[in-house]
């Protein structure tokens, strides 16, 4: 169900640039490479999971394997742990990870606790990246020290 929600965004959110005309219709055509490599792993997954949870009724290493397996793909299972492959609007490549090593171009942004600088207030992520159509950028500063001032913030970036 993670999977069909994340679509269900996936093909909106491009729908909703192309009809308010923020973006052009060429767009649509990221959606279905997209979604046939998500679909194909996520196939190959269930199989997989399905046949550790009936080898595991009979075998006690299998039973291992299934739990091992099953933990280790709870992100995935949440929906958080499939990418998106490279199109124009994802371009992996051109990224280095360097000041983002747990954050994966065309991989949905798990929410985690920030600290808001405007108002120092603890925030979840998600809870301040509002689905409304628009594209927003933003940096996650770890470097940023109590008192700074903003020319000091400035002058660092």
């Amino acid at each position: 169900m993670n999977v069909s929600l994340q679509d269900g965004f996936n093909i909106g959110w491009k729908l909703a640039q192309v009809l308010t005309n923020r973006a052009p219709p060429s767009i649509l055509s990221t959606y279905v490479p997209e979604r046939r490599v998500v679909a194909s792993n996520l196939i190959a997954f269930d199989r997989r999971l399905t046949e550790l949870f009936h080898a595991s009724a009979h075998d006690d290493r299998a039973a291992k394997d299934y739990t091992e397996h099953f933990l280790k793909s709870a992100a995935y299972m949440a929906g958080l742990g499939y990418s998106y492959a490279d199109t124009v609007l994802t371009a992996e490549g051109e990224s280095n990870g360097e000041a983002a090593t747990e954050v994966y171009v065309g991989r949905r942004l798990q929410s985690v606790q920030v600290l808001r600088w405007c108002d120092a207030k603890a925030v979840q992520l998600q809870s301040v990246l509002v689905a409304d159509n628009r594209v927003r950028k933003f940096g996650l500063l770890d470097w940023l020290v109590p008192g700074m001032c903003i020319a000091d913030i400035v002058e660092l970036l």
